[in-house]
């Protein structure tokens, strides 16, 4: 009995290593996993070799350095040489990981605008051109993984026993559709996100997908940021349940056991389900968010772009404003605005194109050197009452471009004054006399002069404040203004 038991392969990969996988470019690669206690580990990795010895607790990693981009397969084989025991001989178990790329790898992570798939059974709940976009997609450089759904009360640690056991997938017709068993397919947003990089870059490129519709962002939020006292009042209310809305039971559960695996950065789609928390609040929990994101991959340096939220029937203006605030605050953070693309009557705009090309435009210009003009939306600088008027300076504008399918040539500004009641507002600056167009370009430096009808001394300005309500104003760049108030 004890020869059989000492027989048995103990040797497992941490998530991220199986067939196909994409290793992030210039940066050290972390290969780690789990085996029998002290034994010795051997990794061979396209001619590299590292040795280290597992820990009593069979835990083990190894670091090789860091390697340029590359679209020739290499395979990584990981030998344990068990410890002697008795009479019987150490025993070698072997790991063989085939056809790795070296490339860009990007996590994809939020709520039900990141998770809605490419394509799938739902067709409310789907790309407007995913089967078109399927149909045509032949990328084998680029590859993802489809996290399975996971709440878990304490993390799955890198180097712990795995929760996750990855499939690295193709952008191709086979590899992108749902399979047996299989809910959902790819983000949406991380397919065009991913196959913009590429056609861009022409380097291979990865992607994690872990994502759950209806989440808070707490729940993605590691515990070394997380509030104590968050965890334990909502364990308090639930009767010590664990589900997908406990403060960080989907970092533990979906994203820990790919760390510390190096990636270029995260994209993140998610605010619906923290609409009641104040801006102060919200903000806080996407700094909480970012750190232990960053601190837990290891990475100072990890990028991370993020969608505001879409127009809806619902007035986003605390989030939104949060989205905004961290923004500014954190120098790896950037928001990409979505004011001109919701869809009044589904939480779920079908337009994620727009979404992944505009995160893709963030990453291209700031971290794979492309020579664009800028690539933020128009940022609110400052606010100056003057009398009858409001006067409005923005970052990231010289010159206002209007547009509205409606031809209302009046952007959802709104102006008030002591006693709080709200007015529309319409710009005063001259605009193009081009009266068969859609749009209109108002002529100055990007600065904007506000007046309301009967309002004689506004105190506070807006910009969709309203339900059902979106932007029509863009700069030069033709990105839109984002919801505000001051």
């Amino acid at each position: 009995m004890l020869n059989t038991v000492l027989l048995l392969a103990t040797l497992k990969l941490g998530a991220p290593f199986s067939d196909g996988m994409i290793l992030q470019r210039l940066m050290p690669v972390r290969v780690w996993g789990t085996s029998d206690a002290r034994s010795e580990i051997q990794v061979k990795l396209d001619g590299d070799t590292a040795v280290t010895v597992a820990d009593w607790d069979g835990n083990w990693q190894v670091e090789f350095p860091p390697r340029g981009a590359s679209k020739k397969p290499v395979s990584m084989t990981v030998t344990e040489r068990k410890v002697q025991v008795l009479p019987i001989a150490g025993k070698l178990d072997s790991i063989t990981v085939k056809d790795i790329l070296v490339g860009e790898v990007w996590f994809a992570c939020g709520q039900s605008n990141m998770e809605c798939p490419i394509w799938g059974p739902n067709s409310r709940y789907r790309d407007e051109k995913g089967a078109m976009m399927i149909a045509m997609s032949n990328h084998p450089y680029i590859r993802f993984v489809k996290t399975r759904k996971l709440a878990e009360g304490t993390p799955r640690h890198s180097l712990e026993p795995l929760a996750i056991e990855s499939e690295w997938r193709k952008f191709d017709p086979e590899g992108l559709k749902t399979r047996p068993g299989e809910e959902l397919t790819l983000s949406a947003v991380a397919f065009y996100f991913a196959r913009e990089l590429y056609l861009a870059t022409d380097v291979p490129i990865g992607i994690i997908d872990s994502s759950w519709g209806g989440t808070p962002i707490e729940a993605w939020t590691p515990s070394c940021t997380t509030s104590t006292k968050d965890l334990e009042d909502y364990l308090a209310a639930h009767g010590g349940k664990v589900d997908a809305h406990t403060p960080s039971a989907l970092f533990n559960g979906m994203v820990a056991a790919y760390c510390p695996f190096q990636l270029r950065g995260v994209i993140w789609y998610q605010g619906c389900n923290n609409k009641y928390d104040s801006v102060a609040r919200y903000t806080t929990r996407m700094h909480d968010l970012y750190t232990g994101w960053s601190r837990m991959f290891g990475n100072p340096d990890l990028q991370f772009y993020f969608a505001q939220l879409a127009p809806y029937r619902t007035n986003w203006m605390s989030i939104c404003m949060a989205q905004t605030q961290f923004a500014r605050e954190e120098k790896n953070a950037s928001l990409v605005v979505l004011a001109d693309m919701g869809n009044y009557d589904d939480i779920h705009p079908n337009r994620k194109d727009i979404v992944g090309q505009r995160l893709a435009m963030h990453a291209l210009r700031r971290e794979y050197g492309y020579n664009m003009p800028g690539d933020e939306s128009p940022v609110l600088k400052d606010v100056k009452f003057d009398g009858d008027k409001a006067i409005l300076d923005f970052d990231n504008v010289k010159e206002w471009y209007v547009y509205s399918a409606n031809r209302s040539f009046d952007p959802p500004f709104e102006l008030c004054g002591e006693d709080g009641n709200w007015v529309s507002a319409k710009i005063q600056e001259k605009v193009s006399e081009d009266r068969d167009s859609c749009g209109r370009i108002l002529r100055g430096n990007g600065r904007l002069t506000l007046a309301a009808e009967g309002l004689e001394a506004p105190v506070r300005v807006r910009y969709m404040g309203r339900d059902r309500t979106s932007g029509t104003l863009y700069n030069e760049l033709s990105l839109p203004l984002g919801p505000f108030e001051r």
